[in-house]
């Protein structure tokens, strides 16, 4: 099974979110829906800007 980093940026272009996952369509529905924990949460990332 592939495995996907990906980063995101937060509204305020101030904060980078690297993340890695194996079910990448999920994740970033669950980011575009503020599901995430911790550090995801506090700074809401809106946008992914890579993918590898």
């Amino acid at each position: 099974m592939p495995y996907y980093v990906y980063i995101t940026i937060n509204p305020g272009r101030t904060t980078l979110y690297i993340g890695i996952t194996n079910d990448l369509a999920e994740r970033l529905k669950d980011h575009e829906k503020n599901r995430g924990e911790g550090e995801t949460a506090k700074h809401l990332p809106d946008a992914t800007i890579a993918i590898s």
